[in-house]
């Protein structure tokens, strides 16, 4: 049996110590990721990240009707300087072309009153749900049927 090269730079398995063998495994999961942020120094405390396409009018809303801004390789807000930001080919567009991933950033606070407004709009909706029909009561009320002891949900 012939003798194979190890061209990989690093000693056989076979001769490695288990503390070697582990230190290759400590970033295994975000090299698997394909969005994964992994050498970033990325301020989660201030503020939200985000991936966003670049297919359409999806990154041009973000950055003109919204506060996401590019994020460079170093991990700062760079604005709206598509050139330095850091980005990810995900996929093909229709006409070829790549389609690129760019990291965003939007300041936690500004992130985090979007949601509560949002939320309060899903609250509306499953109050309407749990009252049942408007103006309903037990029975059937235009096209839909309320229970005699209202609608829950589990």
């Amino acid at each position: 049996m012939t003798n194979i090269p190890n061209t990989r730079g690093r000693k056989p398995r076979s001769e490695m110590t288990m503390e070697e063998r582990r230190a290759r495994m400590t970033n295994i999961g975000e090299t698997n990721k394909r969005l994964a942020t992994g050498g970033l120094n990325l301020d989660t405390d201030k503020y939200s990240y985000r991936w966003v396409n670049d297919d359409g009018t999806k990154l041009y809303e973000k950055l003109n009707n919204d506060v996401w801004d590019f994020v460079s390789s170093e991990g700062v807000s760079i604005g709206s300087d598509k050139g330095e930001s850091v980005s990810v080919q995900v996929g093909t567009k229709a006409n070829g072309e790549p389609l690129l991933s760019y990291l965003m950033q939007k300041p936690k606070e500004y992130y985090d009153e979007d949601k509560a407004a949002g939320q309060v709009a899903v609250d509306e909706k499953m109050n309407q749900i749990r009252k049942g029909a408007e103006g309903g009561g037990a029975g059937v009320t235009g096209d839909s049927y309320n229970p005699s002891d209202g609608i829950t949900l589990k």
